[in-house]
């Protein structure tokens, strides 16, 4: 079975070839091995002319044949339902007229064949507006024993159904249409499901269309709860690839699917990690890693894998073998390669890598990558649980408006130009000269100032409108009287302001908006005196900083833009110490851990509480006192710009032997 069009003439081109003693007999193995399901109209009439190339040879003059191709939703297939003790296919279709419910008796669609072609001649007489010609032929398919009053009430509904769609000029397709969807619910089992199913976020579903499947994602435990700042965020093909796995799946069968990397990684995917079905759960037996492979779909560039799942029992602590496809140097575009169906004939374009991933935290299913089993043990000796929480950084938005770049100083007022996002920015906002006052300016911490042990001097300054140790703006009318100028500047960019985004609104808190300058992320935290830094996306390196001194003079408390994560407080809210940071610091950076959290999440978006053990700061500890004083070191040497690998490699013998 497949549910992607692309994998559709290899399967059956396969087949075909298969050893059989007539051509008859193999025409019925292919029909009767092969079939797929879509729910793109077009995808489904371009896979069923594939379909139909790929067993030409196979046919015979006025053969009536029936390509097993169904426009079906893989997601929401018909559910068992009992009308009068009668064991019913329930299924609603959503059309612009209304909701079509369907519930009939699954005796109708035993025969596929039979229904297939009932189906198709009941067209005539919902065109001939025949509604007792439709509920005959609907009838006539049902069991005798299955002919209840109430199912004889249900068939008679859905024929008159169809004539008032009918009659409202929608035309009688809507019966193959049906027959698509219900057929999909006995097409039977399959030793093989292959596909590529949407990547499409929960988020970005249709809300009805993401109602309407809730129910069936909470009773297959695909939600894993990241209530913080948003719930839940699956992915469709997760559902849809489960729901494959409990309706068509063989018990020794297997299934192969393309989906995004960071189904293996992101916390919000531990339920579907655990592959639940009423007939046993699945376990990764395999993984195909095309991160790296020159993005054979261009334009999308989302990494992806091909996973590939069975019921065989797999013990992931020792590890998943991962054969990672890399594109080698040199080698010509996937595009020459466009008309080309076999691997084989382009693998010499690529390098294949061997790894393991495996899962070593007892608190979570993520998986980590390893060159082998050795380090996947090595890794279970830093992993735990932190002591220290990181914050996200402020949410300055709009940058062109909050982000500064400092000219000079005139008479005693701060002359800044303001950031130009360039082509991608959202927001268009003139170049212009602002003069500001001193109070209440900070330099700013990106992500991309961050290094191992150092932060590169900052380019930009940000206003920051509060007081210290609020998480409320100063209203309007008292920043006028403390900075005007300031007070101005925002006042005149009020219509551009005002478009924070409800994302924005609820992070901040309604009690927290006292302005319509307003900073999301704002907190206690904001406010110590000494951070402990990290980028959360494309490389894991931390730095301690603590105030910085000014272009114009003055000592300042950075501030940190939103992936720039920072650390300042311990768990009963009281602010680190300096020495405590460093200890901090050097944990983040010990090789072992940059590894771990490398291989351990996507990297475009690392976990703001590292899943690793940080014991709380204790002075007196020899381990901890030294980790700090090499954090300092290293800082030092950075400063210097001197090597500091010796520093590491001390840092790491220390956190691997266990803290």
């Amino acid at each position: 079975m497949y549910n992607s069009r692309s994998t559709l003439g290899g399967l059956v081109s396969r087949l075909n070839y298969a050893t059989k003693p007539s051509q008859e007999d193999k025409l019925e193995n292919v029909l009767g091995s092969v079939k797929g399901i879509d729910l793109n109209p077009l995808a489904v009439l371009t896979a069923r002319i594939n379909y139909f190339i790929n067993i030409s040879d196979l046919l015979e003059d006025n053969l009536d044949i029936e390509i097993p191709i169904y426009l079906g939703d893989s997601s929401y297939v018909p559910s068992e339902y009992i009308l009068d003790c009668v064991q019913c296919l329930k299924y609603t279709i959503n059309t612009l007229k209304g909701p079509l419910e369907i519930i009939i008796p699954k005796s109708c669609v035993s025969d596929s064949s039979l229904f297939s072609k009932t189906m198709s001649n009941i067209e005539y007489h919902i065109k001939a507006l025949d509604v007792d010609a439709v509920y005959e032929s609907l009838i006539n398919l049902c069991d005798d024993e299955d002919k209840t009053e109430e199912v004889k009430s249900s068939i008679l509904t859905l024929s008159e159904k169809f004539i008032e769609l009918e009659n409202q000029e929608w035309n009688g397709i809507w019966a193959r249409i049906v027959t698509n969807f219900l057929t999909t619910a006995n097409i039977g089992q399959f030793d093989l499901i292959v596909g590529n199913p949407p990547w499409i976020d929960w988020k970005n579903l249709p809300a009805g269309y993401r109602s309407r499947i809730k129910e069936l994602c909470l009773e297959r435990h695909l939600f894993s709860g990241d209530g913080v700042t948003g719930g839940i965020n699956l992915n469709i093909c997760a559902l849809i690839s489960n729901v494959a796995a409990e309706n068509w799946l063989a018990q020794e069968g297997i299934l192969s699917f393309l989906m995004p990397h960071n189904l293996i990684f992101q916390q919000t995917y531990e339920g579907f990690r655990e592959f639940w079905t009423s007939k046993g759960n699945l376990y990764l037996q395999e993984l195909f890693d095309w991160g790296k492979s020159g993005h054979p779909f261009k334009p999308v560039t989302i990494n992806f894998s091909t996973y590939v799942y069975s019921r065989k029992f797999v013990d992931y602590e020792t590890g998943v073998p991962v054969h990672c496809i890399n594109k080698k140097k040199g080698s010509p575009p996937l595009s020459a390669y466009a008309q080309e169906t076999s691997y084989e004939n382009v693998a010499i374009s690529f390098d294949v890598n061997s790894k393991l991933a495996g899962t070593i935290h007892t608190l979570n299913n993520i998986f980590s990558y390893a060159e082998d089993e050795e380090q996947l043990q090595k890794y279970k000796a830093i992993v735990g649980v932190s002591s220290y929480k990181g914050r996200e950084g402020v949410e300055f938005f709009p940058q062109e408006l909050f982000l500064l770049d400092y000219i000079k100083t005139t008479s005693g007022k701060l002359e800044f130009t303001n950031y130009q996002g360039g082509t991608r920015s959202k927001h268009k906002i003139v170049k212009q000269n602002v003069l500001l006052e001193k109070e209440f300016v900070h330099p700013l911490v990106k992500g991309v100032d961050i290094e191992p042990f150092s932060v590169k001097q900052t380019s930009y300054y940000v206003p920051f409108p509060y007081e210290e140790g609020s998480r409320k703006a100063l209203p309007p009318s008292e920043l006028t009287k403390r900075s005007p100028l300031l007070a101005k500047y925002f006042l005149k960019n009020k219509k551009t302001l005002e478009q924070q985004t409800d994302y924005n609104d609820k992070i901040i808190g309604e009690k927290n908006i006292s302005a319509f300058y307003s900073l999301a992320r704002v907190g206690a935290y904001t406010y110590g005196s000494h951070f402990v830094c990290f980028r959360d996306n494309t490389k894991w390196q931390a730095a301690v900083i603590s105030e910085l001194e000014t272009p114009w003079g003055e000592m300042k408390r950075p501030l940190f833009q939103n992936h720039a994560v920072s650390i300042s407080q311990r768990e009963d809210g009281t602010f680190i110490s300096l020495a405590e940071a460093h200890f901090i610091c050097a944990i983040l950076n010990a090789p072992s851990v940059k590894s771990y959290m490398e291989n351990s999440s996507d990297s475009r978006s690392f976990k703001i509480r590292p899943p690793v053990n940080i014991p709380q700061y204790d002075e007196n500890d020899p381990v901890h006192a030294k980790l700090s004083e090499l954090s300092k070191d290293a800082h030092a040497l950075k400063g210097e710009d001197k090597p500091i690998d010796n520093v590491l490699l001390e840092i790491d013998t220390l956190v691997t032997n266990g803290l």
